[in-house]
């Protein structure tokens, strides 16, 4: 509609529980690694917030259809692979220092990747009970 917001309350109700998600998960990450080291769980959750994205570029395709429905975009694993490829460049090389960020652990991993599967579970599971946000 021509006359239709932006932003409206939906969309910002959305938004707003999104990133309380986002930030939930990340700080859940932080705090399992404050135990080992803060420049650890620093980078941890720095990363579950860079890979949270993931699960937001996948889903945010379409306000209603399932990822798994929508046509292919081509373009859209190769920005995935160089947004990791990118996000691996800072942890694991020197520009960790430039970051101040340490290299994480194998069995770090397992916890971050939860975050993004949290995010496209959580907007798919809207899409599924058909919670509209326009």
């Amino acid at each position: 509609a021509p006359h239709e917001r932006f932003i409206n309350k939906r969309k910002l109700l959305y938004y707003a529980a999104m990133g309380s998600l986002i930030g939930a998960t990340t700080l859940l990450v932080f705090r399992n690694y404050l135990a080992h080291s803060i420049a650890l769980a620093r980078t941890a959750a720095f990363t579950a917030i860079v890979l949270s994205e993931f699960g937001r570029a996948l889903s945010s395709r379409s306000e209603g259809v399932p990822f798994w429905k929508l046509p292919r975009n081509r373009w859209l694993p190769p920005a995935l692979l160089a947004s990791l490829g990118l996000q691996l460049m800072v942890i694991y090389t020197p520009l960790s220092t430039m970051f101040k960020v340490v290299p994480l652990p194998l069995e770090v991993w397992p916890l971050i990747v939860v975050v993004p599967l949290a995010v496209l579970l959580a907007d798919e599971l809207r899409k599924i009970l058909g919670i509209r946000i326009s």
